[in-house]
């Protein structure tokens, strides 16, 4: 059978190919999240207007600023989105103002990395994806 993807990929229906889908609704599981396969082929439609707008499909888009610190904040949320550096192609440059709000965390730089132990959800704290902090 021949790979749809150009690389990265298992003989398709091999022992490989379904391990590694197990591995994806295991791991989906624990994260409380779903996993849908779709064996359609490129170019399969997956949506549309018929599709309820719950149900079609998303992007993930992050955004963020570099703040100096300690300090108080009082600004918007930004709109001008992180690309992503494995789809380069498939990236959305802006987030619109009628996006979905899914979170807000902040945490601390240390040497360009950053530092998990220092995460906090802000998501409370905006409102018209004004944040206010401090």
């Amino acid at each position: 059978m021949e790979d749809v993807f150009e690389r990265g990929n298992h003989p398709y229906l091999s022992k490989e190919f379904f391990d590694l889908i197990v591995h994806a609704i295991r791991e989906a599981e624990k994260r409380n999240m779903e996993v849908s396969l779709n064996f359609g082929g490129p170019g399969w439609i997956f949506g549309g207007e018929w599709v309820a707008k719950e149900d079609r499909n998303r992007n993930l888009l992050a955004s963020f600023t570099d703040l100096e610190g300690p300090r108080s904040f009082s600004g918007h949320v930004p709109l001008e989105a992180k690309l992503n550096p494995h789809e380069l192609e498939s990236s959305l440059p802006r987030i619109r103002p009628e996006d979905e709000l899914l979170g807000v965390v902040v945490g601390r730089v240390v040497d360009g990395r950053l530092q998990e132990s220092s995460l906090i959800d802000f998501t409370s704290r905006v409102k018209d994806r004004q944040l206010t902090w401090g």
